[in-house]
């Protein structure tokens, strides 16, 4: 069934993000590669942007490498992937 709600939030916070200057994503890490896709491209992310990872109502800054290397203890998968984010170039 489809989620109003939940569709008018992912709306809300793309207009928010074009608003700042922000592209709004999904975090894609694999191949040692941080990879923010959107429904119109997919941006592989260096130290050269800025990357915030959304945390329930807010945002919250880490680095590429962060991203690559913050994974879990007993899967080792990264903890990141798969996450609603955002960037700009810094």
């Amino acid at each position: 069934m489809f989620d109003l709600h939940s569709s008018m939030q992912k709306s809300i916070r793309q207009f928010d993000a074009f608003l700042d200057g922000w592209t709004f994503g999904t975090l894609i890490i694999e191949n040692n590669t941080v990879t923010l896709v959107t429904e119109a491209a997919e941006i592989h992310l260096n130290d050269s942007y800025l990357l915030e990872i959304q945390n329930g109502n807010e945002y919250m800054q880490i680095t590429v490498q962060q991203a690559l290397n913050t994974c879990d203890s007993i899967t080792n998968f990264p903890l990141f992937a798969g996450m609603a984010a955002r960037i700009k170039k810094g």
